[in-house]
């Protein structure tokens, strides 16, 4: 149909058909059509739309166009419509109005309204002028003119680009009303793509205003963003709030006041969804961490998007940064000196976005300091023969002509201190990093096949083997492993994460038995546990490091017994769980020290789960995340161990963190990584072990730190193996056994954590203490860096002597006692000496000096105030296990003076065991009291008999099995002695002080001395206080 003028403003023809409402029809209606026009005039033609009540009321109108003017193509026509209560019918009127020329009309069609939407928003349909349709000028000044390009859009499609030359006086607006009214939704967006190329400046936007029907201004224009400088096509958003009695907005894309060319494409109003809150933290390190509460119904996931500006993204795959599970992630892979716009999208189970968080903004440093302490290597396997190479050099280093080969292919020369690279390669093979000729990293082509570590085909053929032999560590480990996942829940921890630990355990059983049930077990054990990994307000690294190692080899074992529907499932938990922890923040983590053992378990397990998983359907590369990881791991090998394997923490602390930390390792050094190669062994771990730990039943370890009299072992022997020499191995085997294994007590053979046992325990290695054949392992562990001590008898039984004494040179990070001057003692199935743990307010705990009843200056149980103490001489008695000491622990004391002089002897071919003399000088400018303590596991008898001579004990401790320590006092005039609840108390009191002290034990009972120049004479050895270090191979001297 066309509809035909001559008469210009004098004519007008509309043709109109009525339609009948009832209350079926919808509230809101949109009339589209087909157009065309052949030298409209300036009128007002268009297709008109309006609603009547019964008294044929006009209750509603479309208030102004679009109208359509000039020539042009066939194009869409479409103009919505509210339609308001007590409305009766409706009236479609396609029409010329006031206009020469010619409309064409077609298609005319009615449907439900939606958004409003702009028309011709690509500018695709041009007027003969080359106009773009339905848009008019508005307002130009300068040298500002426009111009449609049919395919310069960022896909080829039409853009319009406005110009100017003229600077500060140019402007340039396109501009289309929009009818909108009380149905509109009253949040909306405006959003559109947008290219700059020399923009100077001015205020340049995508602008939008809103107005009411007598044409007064209801909406400002938003003061910007505005668009300057030269950029490649981005995604430009504004939002829209309408304010009541809106009924039109005016949508301009326009260049104002500036110099250069600016284009526009695809613009579109959609409504805002945006709900709940975002936030967004630039990290001094580089990663922004988002946390978001977008609370909607049926969410599974979410969509983090990024664009760089001041716009919200579009929110589609363009700006798509990561898939998170938690509320919370970071994005590391942001630059520096950037400002970045986030929009969080919650999704369902299809992907269908159910909400949009409102759009924050942050800038990024303007450099990191990320830069890792290590230099890091890792390559992974990815599709079609490559391996993606992801590399960052250390802080340290400034290399140049970088350079990564796999395998004997040509080098690759690569650029920056940090990235990621992908290569031709195939799993196991080598990878160099390399500044011109210098090797700085190895790494291997790790798989991304299941199992990927700690259980290769080699591994699983020998647990068969020794299963089938009947060996026997790995026979009851296996059967009680077995019974833990058959049985309840009570088998495992109690804090919710029992289905973790049963999940671990099936999956190994699954990937040595190939049973299915395994498979599912696992699981299930994840399912029910799905909860223990989630927000808490205290610990929460500590726990989710927990479910982490758990959930980390329970997905790469378990795996090819899985479904993609389970695999996705903990897919989803390990992503939730790397969310959570990427924001993270505890002190013990974030200090610059990273000694502390929440690092050595946060980090590391983290480590592991990422490692089991990256690659898969589903899972980020995580490359800028390992590659933290890996070095913050590093770190923690680094600083918190001395070569002797010594961490400040104690005992308990080091099993604690090796549970976590040793397994990660492994599974990192399984898939290919090195990194941590070097400072994992250098710690004689190893060497520790042998020395502190008993073969008491309970595993009794020397206490050092903040650890407690009960040992803690299960888990620790069989995660040692591996980084011990082998000469070794017959010495912790023989420990294993009688803590854990098959000459225990307990046969507990680990307890939950048995898979360490049935993986590393070396059934074919010697287990006779006699065939421990490594050389440090006979003889005094001396460690002048930290100022700690130990003293071994041998590797017998539980009347081994072991004895430990402290000068705490140094401090830092993490858990620590004030333990200068102490000691702890075992022999004889006895503790002859504890100290107090955790307990730092309670001195009476401690078998250490005191300076008026307290133990050194404490600012908390976290920081001992100083860690002042030297190592004046220390040495070992090369025929036995003794040795001597010379310390300083004035500077912790924080008096002028505080030296001890120590001997250990542990010739025992006499009637004594072992002799401790110990020469404690004290002196200050003020006056104190100087206690003396030592005090036993409970049950030992403490006698004080003020009648003794010199040469007779002044003070007995009993062992219930008869074994007794006689304490000799040498010079004990001015010493009062009392026993405390259990503690032995000597005390002196004026500027100074010296305690001479003589310690022996024998299972035979209470000793005698014979005096001597400047001392005693006890079992044939010779005791001089003036002359202590005169000693010999041996030991102490004879007569």
């Amino acid at each position: 149909m066309a509809i035909a003028s001559t008469s210009g403003a004098t004519a007008r023809l509309a043709l109109t058909q009525s339609l009948t409402l009832d209350n079926t029809m919808p509230r809101r209606v949109t009339v589209t059509a087909n157009v065309k026009g052949e030298n409209l005039g300036q009128g007002f033609s268009m297709i008109r739309i309006q609603a009547y009540n019964a008294s044929n009321q006009i209750v509603a109108a479309v208030p102004a166009g679009p109208y359509l003017r000039e020539s042009f193509g066939w194009q869409p026509y479409a103009i919505t419509l509210t339609i308001p209560e007590g409305a009766t019918r409706l009236t479609v009127e396609p029409m010329l109005d006031r206009a020469a020329g010619k409309l064409w009309v077609t298609g005319i069609g009615l449907a439900e309204g939606g958004l409003p939407a702009l028309l011709n928003p690509s500018f695709t349909y041009t007027s003969t002028s080359g106009a773009p349709q339905y848009w008019n000028a508005w307002n130009p000044a300068g040298t500002a003119t426009a111009a449609v390009s049919p395919h310069g859009g960022p896909s080829g499609q039409a853009a319009v680009a406005i110009t100017s030359t003229s600077g500060s006086s140019a402007r340039y607006a396109l501009t289309q009303n929009i009818p909108v009214d009380s149905s509109t939704p009253r949040q909306l967006r405006l959003r559109g793509s947008v290219k700059g190329e020399g923009l100077s400046g001015g205020f340049s936007m995508l602008r939008v205003q809103g107005y009411n029907a007598a044409g007064q201004l209801t909406m400002p224009a938003a003061q910007g963003p505005y668009l300057t400088g030269t950029f490649a096509w981005k995604t430009y958003t504004t939002d829209i709030v309408l304010p009541v009695g809106t009924t039109r907005l005016s949508v301009e894309p326009m260049l104002d006041r500036s110099a250069g060319t600016l284009w526009f494409t695809g613009l579109e109003i959609v409504e805002n969804t945006a709900t709940g809150t975002l936030t967004a933290t630039a990290t001094p390190a580089g990663p922004v961490e988002l946390v978001w509460s977008v609370a909607v119904p049926n969410t599974v996931r979410y969509a983090v998007h990024r664009i760089e500006g001041t716009t919200a993204p579009a929110g589609d795959a363009t700006t798509l940064v990561r898939t998170a599970v938690a509320p919370t992630t970071a994005d590391d892979t942001g630059a520096p000196g950037r400002t970045y716009t986030y929009v969080v999208q919650a999704l369902d189970a299809t992907g269908t976005v159910l909400a949009t968080s409102p759009p924050v903004k942050v800038s990024t440093p303007a450099s990191f300091t990320d830069r890792t302490q290590s230099t890091i290597l890792t390559a992974q396997q990815a599709n079609g023969g490559q391996a993606r190479v992801t590399w960052a050099i250390a802080a340290n280093a400034a290399p140049g002509n970088l350079t990564v080969q796999v395998g004997a292919r040509s080098p690759q020369t690569i650029q920056g201190y940090e990235g990621s690279i992908q290569l031709s390669g195939n799993p196991g093979d080598e990878v160099l990093l390399r500044s011109g000729s210098q090797v700085l990293s190895t790494a291997q082509v790790g798989a991304t096949a299941h199992p990927r570590a700690l259980v290769d085909t080699g591994t699983i053929a020998r647990v068969n083997q020794q299963l089938a032999a009947g060996d026997a560590t790995t026979s009851a480990a296996w059967q009680a492993t077995v019974d833990r996942v058959a049985g309840p829940d009570s088998a495992y921890a109690s804090n919710g994460s029992a289905g973790l630990y049963r999940a671990r355990d099936a999956a190994f059983l699954y990937a040595a038995s190939g049973n299915q049930q395994y498979a599912q077990q696992a699981y299930d054990g994840i399912v029910a546990a799905e909860g223990f990994i989630a927000p808490r307000s205290s610990n929460m690294g500590l726990e989710l490091a927990r479910a982490a190692l758990l959930l980390a080899p329970a997905y790469d074992w378990a795996y090819n017994g899985w479904n993609a529907e389970q695999r996705a499932h903990v897919v989803d938990l390990i992503i939730k769980t790397a969310d959570l922890l990427s924001t993270y923040h505890h002190d013990a983590l974030d200090d610059t020290v990273k000694t502390s053992n929440w690092v050595g378990v946060v980090r590391s397990t983290e480590l592991a789960l990422l490692l089991a998983a990256r690659g898969d359907t589903g899972v980020p590369n995580y490359d800028q995340r390992v590659a933290f990881l890996l070095d913050q791991t590093n770190q923690h090998l680094e600083q918190a161990y001395t070569n002797s394997g010594f961490t400040q923490e104690g005992w308990d602390y080091f099993q604690y963190t090796m549970l976590y930390m040793l397994p990660s390792i492994y599974l990192a050094q399984d898939t290919g990584i090195r990194t941590l190669d070097t400072q994992l062994q250098r710690p004689k771990f190893w060497n520790l072990a042998l020395h502190v730990v008993s073969s008491r039943s309970e595993g009794d370890a020397l206490q050092f730190g903040v650890s407690g009299p009960k040992g803690k072992t299960a888990g620790i022997f069989p995660l040692l193996f591996p980084i011990s020499p082998p000469n070794a191995a017959p010495g912790l085997k023989h420990l294993y056994d009688r803590v854990q294994g098959v000459a225990s007590d307990g046969h507990t053979f680990d307890d939950t954590h048995g898979v360490w046992a049935m993986l590393f325990y070396p059934e074919s290695a010697s287990g006779t203490a006699a065939d421990l054949s490594a050389a440090e392992a006979h003889s005094a562990l001396l460690d002048d860096e930290e100022g700690f001590y130990v003293f071994r008898s041998g590797y017998a039984n539980r009347d081994d002597t072991l004895i430990a004494t402290a000068s705490r040179n140094q401090q830092h990070r993490g858990w620590s006692s004030a333990e200068t001057f102490s000691l702890s003692w075992m022999s004889h199935d006895t503790t002859w000496a504890t100290l107090g743990g955790k307990h730092w307010t309670e001195p009476l705990l401690w078998s250490k000096p005191l300076v008026d009843g307290k133990l050194e200056p404490y600012r908390n149980q976290y920081e001992t105030m100083t860690g002042a103490g030297e190592t004046l001489e220390s040495r070992a008695f090369p025929d036995q296990g003794g040795g001597y000491l010379r310390l300083d622990g004035s500077g912790n004391f924080q008096v002028d003076t505080a030296l001890r002089e120590e001997v250990v002897d542990l010739n025992s071919e006499g009637a004594v065991d072992a002799i401790v003399v110990i020469k404690d000088t004290f002196q200050d400018a003020d006056s104190h009291r100087w206690d003396w303590q030592l005090r036993p596991e409970a049950g030992v008898t403490v006698t004080v008999n003020e009648n003794a001579t010199e040469e007779q004990p002044y003070f007995t401790f009993a062992s219930p099995n008869g074994t007794v320590l006689s304490g000799f006092v040498h010079n004990r005039t001015g010493i009062t002695a009392q026993v405390i609840d259990g503690t032995l108390r000597l005390s002196r009191t004026g500027t100074s002080a010296e305690f001479e002290i003589v310690l022996a034990t024998s299972p035979t009972g209470p000793l005698s001395a014979v005096s001597a120049s400047n001392g005693l004479v006890i079992d044939g050895r010779l005791i001089d206080f003036d002359a202590l270090d005169t000693t010999t191979p041996a030991g102490l001297p004879g007569l």
